[in-house]
Parts: C-alpha cells; sequence; structure tokens
C-alpha cells in the first residue's frame, strides 16, 4: 500500500471543494487499488489530497494517483481550475530517534 499526494496551485489557494473525496472515488477504477482519500484542508500549504493506493510499485502508484485525478477532473470539469503540479509518496523526515 503506497499514500501519493496530489497537490495542486490554485490561483487564489483556494479550499478543495467539499465533496471532492467522494469525485474522486467515484471516478476510480475497480482495479487501481483505491482504498481511501484524505483531503487536506489546510490554508497555509497548497491544496492536498492523498490517495492510500494499493499497488505494486511505487511508480505504478503514482501514475495510478496521476490517472485517477485526470479522470476526475474529465468527469468534474469545475476541478479544471485545480492544476495538478505534485504527485509524490510523501517523505516523512525525523522519524528515527
Amino acid at each position: 500500500m503506497y499514500l501519493v499526494h496530489l497537490t495542486f496551485l490554485h490561483p487564489h489557494r483556494k479550499y478543495l471543494p467539499d465533496g471532492l473525496r467522494e469525485m474522486v472515488e467515484r471516478t476510480a477504477e475497480s482495479g487501481e487499488g483505491l482504498e481511501h482519500v484524505s483531503v487536506h484542508r489546510r490554508s497555509d500549504t497548497d491544496p492536498t489530497i492523498g490517495l492510500f493506493l494499493r499497488s505494486r510499485s511505487l511508480r505504478d502508484a503514482e501514475h495510478t494517483a496521476a490517472r485517477i485525478w485526470h479522470r476526475t477532473v474529465e468527469t468534474y470539469p469545475e476541478l479544471l481550475e485545480y492544476q495538478l503540479f505534485r504527485c509524490e509518496a510523501p517523505l516523512i523526515d525525523d522519524i528515527l530517534p
């Protein structure tokens, strides 16, 4: 299982829309391994969502996450204003003592 963060540019650093989690879940296909969608609602960072994906590799998970997002935008054109600029597994600092 991999966590992939999708981070977006938005001209007004606007919050991600209500219902985004459901939009992404509805457009993911059954064989893509999507387990969970987490919408980050912080105003001090660029809009970000996290996709938890069952996948054979990190590379596959990142490509699947991007594919799911592009399909979501095709289905919900109101999301076009959110420009995807990063699709990657987050790095965790200072996890060891």
